[in-house]
């Protein structure tokens, strides 16, 4: 979940409702390439999706996850399946990931990284600590213009 938001550069209401048909393969000579289709802040249905391109580590990841999940290892072309699901879907279906839930998911990732770092080195703890606070909007800015 860190890493597809850190590789698609997502905020979290895209990420949110970002469904398995939203990733679209583009075969090329060189291979498969998978971009995100994606209608960004203040965008309608009607208005084209931005393409934003997805690293192959993040596909391999995503394999994985759609595998436990019991899924094929890609998507499927309007395959409604969240990207990122309840963590409880046999209580809530096949049901998203709200923000809520998504920032306390993230807070505890970045919060157990930190007492890691700061069991070895405390002074990497502290940089850590402030190179986390200046990532959230302005790398999604700069990515886009």
């Amino acid at each position: 979940m860190v890493m597809a938001l850190y590789a698609l550069l997502a905020r979290a209401s895209e990420f949110c409702n970002a469904r398995m048909g939203d990733l679209v393969p583009l075969r090329r000579p060189s291979g498969v390439h998978w971009w995100w289709q994606v209608r960004g802040k203040h965008r309608t249905e009607a208005d084209a999706p931005d393409e934003v391109p997805i690293p192959p580590a993040l596909i391999e990841a995503l394999s994985r996850y759609r595998s436990h999940l019991g899924l094929s290892p890609l998507p499927e072309p309007g395959e409604p399946t969240p990207m990122v699901l309840s963590l409880y879907p046999k209580r809530d279906g096949w049901a998203a990931v709200n923000r809520s839930k998504l920032w306390r998911l993230i807070k505890q990732v970045f919060t157990a990284t930190t007492e890691a770092i700061e069991a070895d080195d405390p002074d990497g703890a502290a940089h850590f600590t402030r190179r986390l606070a200046a990532l959230a909007s302005p790398y999604r800015h700069h990515a886009s213009h």
